[in-house]
């Protein structure tokens, strides 16, 4: 017997390890366990930062929400809200910055390699703290559940193989699965929108990730072999996964990229127009739940939880759980209501970003949007005409006149500038300061007109690989026209070069603030989208008959109507009275006319009336209009040049 046991004592001291929990001892024990607190931590980075480049928020359980918006990503009814593809479609898209794409390959590799690889060198116990990083600081519950299957599999003992390496590569099948899912459900969700280098872009990260998965794979299993398995084989590997994608992003894209984005993005989804039937709300309606279905409700990539939950605030504040829809009137005030502090919290978002990055690409950009949600107002007759809560900025506040200034003197080669001429201009004129308007007018159209994207150099790249890496220009995401802005601009500059009236000069367009003035208010103090604006402008052509203004007050009158066939009727009468007098509001007229035949499908009358323009004002600006719409059936865009 104690032969027996003799020769037992050699071949089990010479059993090769095949983990790091073969070898016994207090010190091998207590320093994998060290190491194995080491590796969650490193690993916890690494999430954080997958997290961070989601939401701007490094530590999730910070974010205000947390725990609901954790409750609705597990839940199994509705869309899930983050999936891998969340990290090609926002906020920041590899389309638009292909830098990312080596970023996320090289990110997403670690999260879905390290687990596998902690559970075949420390047994499946040791890798579910990693599983649960995943899903609590990444908060990608749907990815931890199938990394926890893959560590299942690369543990269970019918598919386990001599090499260590095959054995992670057959426990990582599900995810290349879900790799091939999440490409699948990319193209799906930004469909026809994508070029052919943008499909590249979209399925570059997962190709990224799978060979460098398994790089690493073969990395740290190397490293344990050579060092036969004791503890500290993953950590070196672990600091460069989270220190190499950190550094390629802080070079390769910036932070001022990720936190514009945010910003873009927030500005966007506040001010998204919505359709509610608010008159089948019952009074005691749970916020929260009318928050959640929007939030399910809304593609991918969806805004924050609480940002739709504070956009359902506004919008029940705006009408109120008890009060009738008629109401409209009763509309909270804009100082006391949750706009006004969006808008605060807005500008104080915007003001980080300028105090931090001001040489960004993206500056002139954030003091567009700061000016431009100081501007925002709920246009009342839109939710009166079918429950819609939308909002406009063509009506500038004065608390806007600042920020517009900022962007006009910092950056008055931007195309953005051009708006902000637009609007101090506008500004200006409300004050009385006709001068100052017109200097301002005379230097947007005396320029050349430019697009928008002249300032970001987006010309052609040169060569196919170039074409692929370039960036977007900084101003892709806004919707500005600079061609109406222009026309507008245009049609301003005509009212005052053309209406100075020898009796009242001005003071129908800007007011008059004499004691012995009959009435104070002017046409562009006056919000075309307020209540009551048609009847303001009929008293201002009632206390200036006969002025150089009249025809322009009637034009006025005739283009806010919002019923199609009313309008055809008040620019015809219009042009029965105006036609062919010294007036210059004419072409204007005949534009909008042949434009409001053309949205009737009354296409020869409007073709006429569009030949009539041409003929008789060649050089009006409503003539160069004129000449596309001929040939194309698609009406006149009445909207807002800056939504």
């Amino acid at each position: 017997m104690s032969e027996a046991v003799m020769t037992l004592e050699p071949q089990s001291a010479a059993r090769p390890s095949t983990d790091v929990w073969s070898r016994h001892g207090g010190r091998y024990r207590a320093r994998a366990i060290l190491l194995l607190c080491l590796n969650v931590l490193l690993f916890s980075g690494v999430c954080c930062f997958a997290y961070w480049l989601r939401t701007g928020v490094f530590l999730a359980p910070w974010q205000e929400g947390y725990w609901s918006v954790l409750f609705l990503t597990f839940r199994f009814t509705g869309e899930a809200h983050v999936t891998l593809a969340s990290f090609l479609l926002g906020p920041m898209r590899v389309s638009d910055v292909p830098g990312l794409i080596p970023i996320l390959g090289l990110l997403v590799a670690g999260m879905v390699t390290i687990p596998v690889v902690v559970a075949i060198l420390y047994r499946l116990t040791s890798s579910l703290p990693f599983v649960a990083v995943v899903a609590f600081l990444a908060v990608m519950p749907w990815l931890a559940i199938t990394l926890l299957g893959c560590c299942v599999l690369a543990t269970y003992r019918r598919f386990r193989q001599r090499s260590p390496f095959m054995s992670a590569m057959i426990a990582l099948l599900p995810v290349v699965l879900y790799f091939v899912l999440a490409s699948r459900g990319t193209e799906a969700q930004v469909g026809d929108l994508l070029d052919p280098l943008d499909k590249i872009r979209f399925l570059a990260p997962w190709a990224i990730a799978i060979v460098s998965g398994a790089l690493l794979v073969a990395l740290v299993l190397g490293i344990a072999r050579v060092v036969n398995y004791r503890p500290g084989a993953i950590a070196p590997v672990l600091t460069l996964m989270f220190c190499l994608p950190a550094v390629l992003f802080e070079f390769q894209v910036g932070r001022d990229e990720l936190h514009y984005r945010l910003i873009e993005q927030g500005n966007r989804g506040f001010f998204a127009d919505r359709l509610e039937d608010w008159a089948a709300l019952d009074a005691s309606a749970d916020l929260y739940r009318l928050a959640e279905q929007e939030w399910f409700s809304t593609p991918e990539p969806r805004p924050r939880f609480d940002e739709v939950l504070e956009r359902v605030k506004l919008q029940w504040s705006l009408l109120g759980p008890e009060r009738e829809r008629q109401d409209v009137e009763g509309f909270l005030a804009i100082e006391g209501s949750v706009l006004l502090e969006h808008q605060v919290a807005f500008a104080r978002q915007c003001d980080e970003f300028l105090r931090y990055y001001p040489d960004s690409r993206y500056a002139p950009n954030v003091l567009f949007l700061k000016a431009s949600a100081w501007c925002k107002r709920v246009d009342l007759r839109e939710f009166r005409r079918g429950n819609w809560i939308r909002f406009y900025d063509d009506f500038p506040h004065p608390a806007s006149a600042f920020e517009w200034r900022r962007l006009l003197v910092n950056f008055p080669d931007s195309g953005l500038s051009d708006v902000a001429r637009l609007r101090l201009a506008q500004l200006e004129i409300r004050r009385c300061h006709i001068g100052a308007a017109r200097e301002l007018l005379d230097d947007l159209l005396s320029a050349a007109p430019r697009t928008l994207h002249e300032e970001d150099g987006g010309g052609a790249a040169t060569t196919p690989w170039r074409a692929f890496l370039q960036r977007r220009p900084a101003s892709q995401g806004l919707i500005v026209n600079l061609k109406h802005i222009r026309l507008e601009a245009r049609r301003l500059g005509d009212l005052i070069e053309h209406n100075n009236d020898p009796t009242v000069g001005y003071a129908p367009l800007c007011g008059d603030d004499r004691p012995e003035a009959g009435l104070r208010f002017g046409l562009l103090q006056l919000d075309p989208h307020g209540a009551g604006y048609m009847s303001q402008v009929q008293a201002i052509k009632d206390a200036y008959p006969d002025s150089l203004w009249t025809d322009n007050l009637d034009l006025e009158l005739a283009r806010v109507e919002s019923d199609p066939d009313t309008r055809i009727e008040r620019f015809t009468a219009f042009l029965g009275k105006h036609a062919g007098k010294s007036g210059d509001a004419e072409p204007e007229a005949r534009f909008l006319l042949g434009a409001a035949l053309q949205q009737a499908n009354r296409l020869p009358e409007a073709a006429a009336e569009f030949d009539t323009l041409l003929r008789l004002f060649p050089d009006s600006p409503w003539a160069a209009e004129a000449k596309p719409l001929m040939s194309s059936p698609v009406p006149f865009s009445q909207e807002p040049a800056v939504p």
